[in-house]
């Protein structure tokens, strides 16, 4: 893929990048393969533990800026 010529002026494109006199490789990507290992991933998270977490950091914070003094 080219890119245009004032682009690539204004990224300073050189050699050390992926690039070649303004030519970019583009590297494929199986993203369907991709997305069901995130959804796998995501299928083994404890959900009902994350919320505890954040509810738990909710308060705290919500304490310390409200200042709020417990009975």
């Amino acid at each position: 893929m080219e890119m245009p010529s004032a682009r690539r002026n204004y990224e300073r494109c050189d050699e050390s990048t992926d690039s070649v006199k303004g030519m970019f490789i583009l590297k494929k990507t199986n993203l369907q393969a991709l997305l069901q290992e995130a959804i796998e991933k995501a299928k083994i998270v404890d959900h009902n533990e994350i919320e505890w977490k954040i509810e738990e950091e909710s308060n705290r914070l919500a304490e310390k800026r409200f200042d709020v003094n417990h009975r």
